[in-house]
């Protein structure tokens, strides 16, 4: 008989994007691969996922097991970064092609906004608008029954 073992330990799981770093000086856009795509937190304390963990619930609840998990893992870019060190020596920028305006859906509220160009993001709540010009990388988060709409 197998019985499984769990750890009674519960982290924030995450899955790690690769931001546009728009360098206007060059006119270069740049991002930072992850070396893995998902990072589970608790604290102060850092576990690289591999691969995809398993979701339980509709509310983003997921089990990972040892398959998941990077066990022994040297320090890594996300870890630094996290971190706030000044010395990012595990992170290499590369440099790629990036369309005008990238949109990338986080959650059903929050998305990531990049535009090499300046562009125009009008936030409409009711009767409330709100314009503002954006140029690189924004996280947008919308309240429910409102819009954003870029141009």
């Amino acid at each position: 008989m197998e019985v499984p073992l769990t750890d009674n330990n519960t982290y924030n799981y995450y899955k790690m994007y690769s931001l546009p770093i728009l360098d206007q000086l060059r006119d270069e856009t740049s991002i930072i691969i992850p070396e893995y795509p998902f990072l589970m937190v608790k604290g102060s304390k850092y576990l690289p996922v591999a691969s995809p963990c398993l979701q339980i619930s509709a509310d983003d609840q997921y089990i990972c097991n040892e398959n998941n998990v990077v066990t022994f893992s040297t320090l890594t870019c996300m870890e630094q970064l996290m971190q706030f060190q000044s010395n990012l020596s595990l992170c290499s920028r590369r440099v790629v092609q990036m369309e005008e305006m990238k949109v990338q859906r986080l959650s059903s509220d929050s998305w990531i906004v990049y535009s090499r160009n300046n562009a125009v993001m009008s936030y409409k709540c009711g009767d409330d608008i709100s314009k503002t010009t954006i140029l690189g990388t924004y996280l947008v988060r919308i309240e429910p029954g409102c819009e954003i709409i870029l141009w």
